[in-house]
C-alpha cells in the first residue's frame, strides 16, 4: 500500500512538466511507461474496490 501510495505522489506531482514528443529534451517520458503508470493506479482503484465489495457482501450477507 506505500508503494502505491509513493507512485501517485510520484506520477501526479510531475503530470504537468513531462512530455513525451521530443526525446532530447530533459523532461522526456516514455509515453508507454507513463500512461503504463496511470493504468496501474487505476487499476488498483478498481481492484480494492472489487475487493471492498466481496469482503461486505460476504461479511454481511447479500441481504436477500
Amino acid at each position: 500500500m506505500i508503494f502505491f501510495v509513493l507512485l501517485q505522489i510520484r506520477i501526479y506531482g510531475i503530470y504537468k512538466i513531462v512530455q513525451w514528443k521530443y526525446p532530447t529534451q530533459s523532461n522526456y517520458c516514455l509515453f508507454t511507461i507513463f500512461s503504463s503508470a496511470f493504468g496501474l493506479i487505476i487499476a488498483t482503484y478498481v481492484a480494492f474496490l472489487i475487493f471492498l465489495i466481496v469482503t461486505i457482501i460476504l461479511l454481511f450477507g447479500i441481504g436477500l
